[in-house]
């Protein structure tokens, strides 16, 4: 009987709330940046007119979106790896899209 009870509490998962307050601070980081990124975009189309300000701010933000997307990456890299993939290489891809909407303005 001890071994069976053993066995059923090596075999336990972590509560569902628990796990959803794990990935708070996270998702709590996710909106905080999604707001900067709206603001900077804001920001962005309103000094179109200047191109070192527009190339700029809109490299950062492509920055700031890759960031937020690693974060989605490690929320869910150990339960869905689909998705965690997916988030992954839009990271990346915002990130060459920062490095190069940067070079395009610096060169």
């Amino acid at each position: 009987m001890k071994h069976l009870v053993y066995q059923m509490m090596q075999n336990t998962r972590p509560h569902k709330l628990e796990e959803k307050m794990h990935k708070k601070p996270l998702m709590i980081t996710i909106l905080a940046i999604s707001f900067i990124s709206v603001i900077l975009l804001g920001w962005a189309i309103f000094e179109s007119s200047n191109d070192g300000v527009f190339f700029t701010l809109i490299a950062v933000l492509y920055f700031i979106f890759g960031i937020a997307n690693f974060l989605f990456f490690m929320t869910n890299y150990r339960e869905k790896k689909g998705y965690a993939a997916v988030y992954f290489l839009v990271a990346v891809s915002f990130w060459g899209l920062s490095i190069f909407n940067l070079s395009v303005y610096v060169f």
